[in-house]
């Protein structure tokens, strides 16, 4: 347990060394921006939320990997949680 605990703090200091977080928010306002929203609209807002929801998301996942990280299984089933995330936000964001 402690060493699941060491590996998820080294995970998050190396994303958030890599990345500020004006960075990260721009990434996400382009993301945005690249699906049609237009700033400022309560969907592009929505849209933010879903996208920072959903990194966390995908952090997180690196944990709960059915065989770990030493397996490198981690960063696929990262990947598809997100994805996961992103699709249920989508109906959100949208009003569907």
């Amino acid at each position: 347990m402690n060493r699941t605990i060491l590996i998820s703090l080294g995970l998050l200091t190396l994303l958030t060394a890599c990345a500020s977080p004006e960075e990260i928010r721009q990434k996400e306002a382009a993301t945005c921006t690249s699906y049609g929203l237009k700033a400022g609209t309560t969907d592009f807002e929505r849209c933010i939320s879903a996208e920072e929801k959903c990194r966390h998301v995908f952090i997180r996942s690196y944990d709960m990997a059915p065989h770990g990280l030493n397996t490198g299984l981690g960063g696929a089933y990262a990947s598809e949680k997100r994805q996961e995330c992103l699709q249920r936000e989508e109906v959100f964001i949208h009003g569907g």
